[in-house]
């Protein structure tokens, strides 16, 4: 069993989204190396590809997180037309919902109140670099989108990296090792894994119990510098929140999936970065 805990499908409102334009995410520099496989559902935005693939790659379920943000240059998909793409695909895929809440927090607040009651996400992502103003994981206009997150008692996923904000330090997690302190009972899952702040990353992961890494392509791209990193975390952590996701359609599930293989983890550790650990955020 595998849960990819980082895709964006090819169905109903992620056609807006740059990444499946006229150049696809896994042709595009940096993603795009001599190995990269091409992916054919992402080049005719093809469900039943898609599906076959998912199926391929042992893929059993797909937690499916939106971008809101209309200030990143790659486009938005709603919270709505994300959960109507789901329905249709009953098991597939667990979703999650967005919000900015450098535009307006009180609707963002209230947009994770919805997100969660009514349409049944099991999380909320917030991608700070991108937000109409841009915020960092500490700044004041994220506390209540926190504090509503845990009292609802779902995750939220940050996005942090060297391309997710205005400059390169919008992607270092010391300001989520502040708010992790603040909010103690909150499950703080960094997509990206704060990449290139690999060894800081790592620290948090191991030393805050609600702080979880989402490496995806990260750990999988072989000339990303130090991503073989992000598979040791695993031994600092026990085995610990480290959870696995492709970054479908940036790379192939299948591809992925053998990324993964080629660490040669120990099978307990295996287990858990591909399904357990996904599993438990998700319960949380």
């Amino acid at each position: 069993m595998i849960i990819d805990f980082r895709v964006r499908p090819p169905f109903r409102g992620f056609e807006k989204l740059s990444l499946f334009g006229r150049t696809k995410a896994f042709q595009e520099f940096p993603f795009a190396t001599p190995d990269t496989r091409s992916i054919p559902s992402a080049l005719e935005h093809s469900m039943p590809l898609f599906l076959a693939e998912m199926e391929e790659a042992g893929i059993s379920m797909g937690v499916v997180l939106p971008r809101c943000s209309t200030s990143t240059p790659w486009g938005a998909v709603t919270n709505d037309e994300v959960a109507e793409g789901a329905k249709g695909y009953p098991g597939k895929f667990v979703t999650f919902g967005s919000v900015d809440p450098g535009a307006d927090i009180r609707k963002a607040v209230e947009e994770v109140e919805r997100c969660i009651r009514v349409l049944g996400c099991k999380g909320i992502v917030v991608e700070p670099g991108f937000c109409a103003t841009p915020l960092r994981p500490d700044s004041a206009p994220m506390y209540p989108v926190y504090e509503r997150c845990a009292e609802l008692e779902v995750p939220i996923v940050l996005t942090l990296s060297g391309l997710a904000g205005p400059d390169i330090s919008y992607a270092r997690p010391d300001a989520v090792h502040r708010a992790a302190k603040d909010f103690p009972t909150l499950n703080f899952v960094i997509a990206h894994a704060s990449y290139p702040y690999i060894y800081e990353a790592a620290t948090l992961c191991a030393f805050l119990n609600n702080v979880w890494l989402l490496p995806d392509l990260y750990m999988h791209v072989e000339t990303f510098v130090g991503r073989e990193i992000y598979a040791k975390v695993l031994s600092m952590t026990q085995g610990k929140r480290v959870v696995f996701g492709s970054a479908y359609p940036y790379r192939d599930m299948r591809q992925s999936v053998a990324d993964v293989q080629s660490y040669g983890l120990p099978r307990e550790f295996y287990e858990n970065l591909m399904h357990r650990n996904a599993e438990e955020l998700l319960r949380s």
